[in-house]
């Protein structure tokens, strides 16, 4: 029986039927025709992300993400508001997406959106090949790991080997007692 996996689209036909499915990483859209007999599809059971939020994220200037070294949904909150305080876009390796801790739309990588910020924050993300080719011509990629061994660390143009959530507190510290903060609560 013939197979179609990934399928986003299925309609009948006089004979058969048509179905589209993503290619090349989601960065094309094929539409493919089975005449006859029968045959097994598989539909994708998320949403495709919403275009405007890929574009979002796509055209940001400054982009924090998290990886699998975050540990859960609890920390991407905790990264939200640091990219809030940065006027940054949230985003996120895949394993994180394909764990539901953040939207699929918020993945950067080969499957998700492949972005070129001024500053690109990786947060607990080792760096696969496949996360690097989203995100590899940032202006400035900052990596916070705690594996010094991370491949992250060979394309940061500024590592930090240790605890994620400490250098993200400290960071945030920062910005509420930086110089513009202190003038504004004098």
């Amino acid at each position: 029986w013939p197979v179609a996996t990934g399928c986003f689209d299925l309609e009948p036909l006089e004979s058969g039927w048509t179905f589209k499915r993503r290619l090349h990483g989601g960065a094309l859209v094929g539409t493919f025709r089975i005449d006859s007999g029968p045959f097994v599809v598989t539909l994708e059971t998320d949403r495709p992300p919403k275009p405007s939020v890929g574009r979002q994220l796509a055209s940001a200037e400054r982009v924090v993400a998290g990886g699998r070294g975050i540990g859960g949904p609890e920390g991407f909150e905790r990264l939200r508001e640091l990219a809030d305080s940065l006027d940054a876009a949230l985003a996120a390796s895949r394993p994180p997406c394909d764990s539901g801790w953040v939207p699929s739309n918020h993945q950067v990588g080969i499957t998700g959106t492949r972005v070129r910020p001024d500053l690109y924050v990786a947060i607990g993300i080792s760096g696969s090949v496949q996360h690097l080719a989203g995100m590899h011509r940032a202006g400035c990629i900052v990596a916070i790991n705690k594996d010094p061994e991370a491949p992250i660390f060979r394309y940061a143009h500024i590592g930090v080997v240790g605890d994620w959530a400490e250098v993200v507190d400290g960071i945030l510290d920062g910005l509420d007692t930086g110089p513009d903060r202190r003038e504004a609560t004098a």
